[in-house]
């Protein structure tokens, strides 16, 4: 006796292939087609030692899953990455009121602007090849390190500041650079 059954997602259901033998000692064949292969299987009824389960393993559906998966998690990872200033931002709408101070280091950031919610601070391309410094931002309780993440040449705070150190190097060897909102009081 075979009979069809599925399981899984309602919308994408895992086909299954139910089959029983109504005696012992009796063999047949069986012949399953589907859209991507067609199985020819011989079988054999007994008393004991039945088979539970046979699974199919297609290597080249698992490795095209994967490449499927990993395509996914990328696509999701790229629209999850920080916004960076592009296209999408109207300039009318920024904010240049900050200035950046301090020595002149390779790593310095060219700019600092806002659009009334991320603050983007411009580093200069030969970051790329220098020691990334880090970020903390200034509060009542003093230099608090801040979440920020990197979109291109840029960094970019997902709140405003009104002062923000980069700061690279330890103890006496630091170097500090001082990015400071100048502009109208928000």
């Amino acid at each position: 006796m075979a009979t069809p059954a599925s399981s899984g997602d309602p919308t994408d259901p895992t086909p299954h292939l139910a089959i029983k033998p109504q005696v012992p000692a009796i063999a047949t064949n069986l012949t399953i087609y589907t859209t991507k292969h067609t199985c020819h299987l011989q079988l054999w009824s007994r008393s004991k030692d039945a088979m539970q389960e046979v699974e199919f393993y297609y290597p080249d559906d698992l490795s095209e899953s994967m490449r499927n998966a990993d395509q996914a998690a990328q696509r999701a990872n790229a629209e999850a990455q920080s916004p960076s200033p592009d296209s999408s931002l109207d300039p009318s709408h920024l904010n240049f009121g900050y200035t950046v101070s301090g020595p002149a280091l390779a790593w310095k950031p060219v700019r600092a602007f806002d659009d009334g919610s991320h603050v983007f601070i411009q580093m200069p391309d030969s970051l790329h090849s220098n020691e990334a410094p880090a970020l903390l931002v200034a509060s009542s309780d003093g230099n608090q390190m801040v979440n920020h993440r990197v979109g291109g040449d840029y960094y970019v705070v997902d709140r405003l500041f009104d002062q923000a150190v980069l700061v690279a190097g330890v103890g006496q060897e630091q170097d500090r650079i001082t990015v400071q909102y100048a502009g109208t009081p928000r």
